[in-house]
C-alpha cells in the first residue's frame, strides 16, 4: 500500500514537472517560429545559422506579458565565422517587438518584477531607436516596450552583491555628461 502511494505521488510530481517543461518548450517553439517569420535580420539558415535560442522568461507589463529570448548565431562561409545575436522581445501574442544587440548588452540572467536582470552593471547602452539608455543592471519593462529603461537595482547575482551601492540621480547625470564629453 505504501509503495503504491509513493509511486502515485512520484508520478504526480513528475507529471507536473513535465507539464511546465512542455509549456516552456511550446512557448520557445512559438517564439522561434515568430522570429523566423517577423524579424528580417533573423538568421536564414544559409548565410547565418542559429546556435542558441534560449527562452529567458517573461515580464509582466502594463501592456501585458513580454517574452524574452537570448539568441546567438554565426555567419556561414567565412574562414573565421563571426557571431551575431541579441536579446529578442515578443508580445504575449508572439508578435516580434525588437532585438537589442548582444554586442552592446551584458548577459541576461532572469526576469522578475517587470524587469530583465543582467550579469553586472552595464556601461552606456544604445537603444533600438538610436537614443541613449542609461547604465544599469536591469532593463525595466514594467511600463511597456515603448517606455523601457535601464535602472540600477541592488540584486544579489546581478548588481555585484548586497553591499553594492546604487548611484544617485546626480551621479548618473555626471556619468552621462562625462560619457558625452568623450
Amino acid at each position: 500500500m505504501k509503495s503504491t502511494v509513493f509511486a502515485s505521488l512520484g508520478l504526480a510530481i513528475l507529471a507536473t514537472g513535465c507539464a511546465s517543461v512542455q509549456e516552456t518548450i511550446s512557448v520557445r517553439e512559438a517564439l522561434l517560429q515568430a522570429a523566423r517569420e517577423q524579424d528580417p535580420k533573423f538568421p536564414d539558415g544559409e548565410h547565418a545559422i542559429v546556435i542558441q535560442f534560449a527562452y529567458i522568461g517573461h515580464v509582466e507589463t502594463v501592456d501585458g506579458p513580454i517574452h524574452i529570448v537570448d539568441m546567438s548565431g554565426v555567419l556561414t562561409g567565412m574562414m573565421a565565422p563571426r557571431g551575431l545575436g541579441g536579446i529578442m522581445f515578443f508580445s504575449a501574442s508572439h508578435d516580434y517587438l525588437g532585438t537589442l544587440s548582444n554586442r552592446n548588452w551584458p548577459v541576461p540572467l532572469w526576469c522578475a518584477d517587470g524587469r530583465l536582470y543582467f550579469q553586472g552593471r552595464s556601461g552606456q547602452l544604445p537603444s533600438i531607436s538610436g537614443g541613449r539608455i542609461y547604465n544599469g543592471n536591469a532593463l525595466d519593462l514594467s511600463n511597456g516596450w515603448d517606455k523601457r529603461r535601464m535602472i540600477d537595482v541592488v540584486a544579489y547575482g546581478s548588481s555585484g552583491g548586497v553591499e553594492d551601492q546604487v548611484p544617485t540621480e546626480e551621479e548618473r547625470e555626471a556619468e552621462l555628461r562625462a560619457w558625452d564629453d568623450k
